[in-house]
């Protein structure tokens, strides 16, 4: 039987741009595109695209209509709708920049990795551009566009995206990391988090 022309687009995408097999996951609320790997323990919604390239911790929860390409993202993030993440980047410095004229696919554009800390959170629509990294603890305000490396616990904001605070003095944020609670399981980081909870308010 012949292949329809939808069969030989869905080909094509698999062989010349992501490369690796493609496999619809389960784990949702609606239909997808997602080729990684999605942990039992964390959530991804309907009408979001993640690439095989990229990879996803525990716990983590990542809202709909959601592009996120090339990324790692560490555990207990919350990703808001519409967050765009590593999207590709055409070279500026040739004559055109049409994908027609320079051959270029997805995994072409792409060639910088994101790396998204743990306990993160990304409010919607906001921009990470490809090849940034995101410290643990960070706030990414709705609609930011992030264009450089964000520190831990820094709470950035606007266009381009800047730091207006950090979340906590330095002391906690020293604490916060050395306890290393988002490499625990649900039950153990909370107990964690509840006791130093408890020791800043003695």
């Amino acid at each position: 039987m012949a292949e329809t022309s939808k069969e030989r687009f869905v080909k094509s995408w698999k062989d010349k741009v992501m490369g690796f097999p493609f496999r619809l996951m389960e784990r949702c609320s609606r239909s997808y595109w997602v080729v990684c790997q999605i942990p039992k323990t964390s959530t991804v919604m309907g009408f979001t695209t993640i690439d095989g390239l990229s990879s996803i911790g525990e716990y983590t929860f990542i809202n709909r209509f959601c592009e996120i390409t090339r990324t790692s993202i560490g555990n207990y993030c919350s990703i808001g709708s519409g967050v765009r993440v590593g999207s590709g980047e055409h070279d500026l410095e040739l004559l055109s920049t049409s994908s027609f004229v320079t051959g270029h696919v997805a995994a072409d554009l792409t060639t910088q990795p994101c790396k998204i800390g743990h306990d993160v959170w990304i409010g919607t629509q906001a921009f990470v551009k490809r090849g940034v990294v995101i410290g643990n603890g960070v706030v990414i305000g709705a609609h930011a566009v992030v264009t450089k490396d964000v520190p831990d616990f820094a709470i950035v904001v606007g266009n381009p995206a800047r730091v207006v605070k950090y979340r906590f003095p330095l002391a906690i944020k020293e604490k916060v990391s050395d306890s290393q609670w988002w490499s625990l399981s649900l039950t153990e980081a909370k107990e964690v988090l509840k006791e130093m909870n408890e020791n800043n308010d003695a």
